[in-house]
């Protein structure tokens, strides 16, 4: 793709250039390029860069390109890359020398590294060169930033991740003007891919944020949006930030779903596990219910009944959830960048204070003994659990050590227990007054019957 849209680019400069200069100029060049078989190729050489400092330090744009360009593709004809990378280091460098030029042997140079019989040693030499040429030239960080990427390709493809990700991350392209969306987007997906390939979470996770839902807005980025996603399952599962996985694993179901693609099926399962195995708080409860409304939920089995078990306000065995569904939990992808036993202590985790906070509905106040058999957990590890949930502001309890209760009702203080009599009685007084109205009003209603 770099080098179609490259050559496209430098062959209409090239007949903008031919309609530009001059008939002198058109003879001059095409004189001395008649002498290539006459004379030896190094004095041909010498002629040509003479005309172009003429043209050069005359300010003569079209020219000076147009004899550039004829230089580079007389080296690349006689096949010398050597030759062909030392004129265009010349070429670039020279006093003066006009942007456009630059440019112009640049783009042109760029088309000669499709050449499918190009050796791997040459096309990383080509890329170094011309990398040196367009660093800190605004004109060329388009084409900086397309050379950059293939060479970061070739040192991925040679396992030089750490390489190839420190290359990647030299360019902001979010700041270049002339490369458009969908290039932008899928150079900084690479950024972050790379990142998360070598271990850097951190900069992955600066990188993320220079991209918004937004940027997906469409069909035609419906391909980068799951691509986008699915790097950040990777970043947030790293963090267990499995709710913010879970949204994500959601958005590639909607999208596969809407694309007829069989594998939401899996993408669904992976949000039901991702919501289960996150920390308990009201948004995690409301995306829980959504899920479990899911139509598409019956078509996975017994996912769908384990779902059902966390959204019903009953104590849950965790003996039976790994004999019923373990299997179906070790086949699932996100396993894939989590490990499955550290997987399954968290959903145990989650369990036990699922069962918590079933507990606080149906007891204001138990034995500490009674709630660890309810746990099937020992007393110790009860009480550890119990601190966290009360820690983390789920909600309140109080252990009574020597009774060995634990206290579930927080005591009011005289104050809320005035007001709340208070409240209750201007509640009743109201009552009593609507009640009062009624029976006026059906008196009212009788007399006027009797009446007529």
């Amino acid at each position: 793709m770099q080098g179609v849209q490259s050559k496209a680019t430098s062959s209409g400069e090239d007949e903008r250039m031919e309609l530009e200069i001059t008939k002198e100029a058109e003879r001059e060049i095409q004189e001395k390029l008649s002498q290539v078989d006459k004379k030896p190729f190094e004095e041909v050489l010498v002629d040509l860069l003479g005309l172009e400092r003429n043209y050069r330090l005359a300010g003569l744009t079209a020219e000076t390109t147009r004899v550039c360009l004829e230089i580079l593709r007389l080296c690349h004809q006689k096949g010398d890359w050597n030759v062909t990378l030392e004129h265009v280091q010349l070429l670039s460098k020279r006093r003066a020398q006009i942007k456009q030029a630059v440019a112009a042997v640049v783009r042109e140079c760029m088309t000669y590294l499709d050449d499918p019989n190009l050796d791997e040693a040459t096309r990383i030499q080509a890329l170094r060169v011309l990398r040196d040429v367009t660093e800190g030239k605004i004109f060329l960080e388009l084409e900086r930033a397309r050379l950059t990427k293939a060479l970061a390709e070739i040192e991925e493809s040679k396992g030089n991740i750490a390489t190839a990700a420190d290359l990647m991350e030299e360019l902001q392209v979010e700041t270049f003007g002339s490369m458009d969306k969908r290039e932008k987007i899928v150079f900084i997906l690479e950024q972050i891919r790379l990142s998360l390939d070598k271990g850097d979470y951190i900069r992955a996770s600066v990188v993320s944020r220079k991209i918004t839902p937004r940027s997906f807005e469409g069909e035609a980025f419906e391909d980068l949006r799951l691509s986008y996603n699915r790097l950040m399952i990777r970043l947030h599962v790293y963090n267990k930030e499995f709710l913010e996985a879970c949204k994500c694993y959601i958005v590639r179901y909607q999208t596969l779903l809407s694309q007829d693609n069989a594998a939401w099926k899996q993408e669904l399962q992976n949000a039901v596990v991702c919501v289960l195995l996150s920390p308990f708080n009201n948004e995690q409860n409301d995306l829980i219910f959504r899920i479990s409304e899911y139509k598409q939920l019956e078509e996975l089995g017994d996912f769908a009944k384990l779902i059902n078990l966390y959204t019903k306000k009953e104590l849950i065995q965790w003996s039976e959830v790994t004999a019923q569904f373990g299997d179906e939990l070790k086949g699932i992808s996100l396993l894939e960048f989590l490990d499955e036993k550290e997987a399954m202590n968290t959903l145990h985790t989650r369990t036990i204070e699922h069962n918590l906070r079933v507990v606080t509905v149906y007891y204001s106040c138990i034995s500490v003994s009674k709630l660890a058999s309810l746990l099937d957990l020992s007393e110790q590890e009860t009480e550890q659990y119990l601190s966290d949930q009360v820690s983390n502001h789920v909600f309140w309890a109080k252990i009574d050590r020597p009774l060995g209760v634990v206290w579930f009702t927080k005591p009011q203080s005289s104050e809320s227990v005035l007001n709340d009599w208070s409240q209750r009685i201007a509640n009743l007084l109201d009552k009593v007054e609507y009640i009062c109205h009624l029976i006026h009003r059906e008196r009212m209603v009788h007399k006027n019957m009797l009446a007529h």
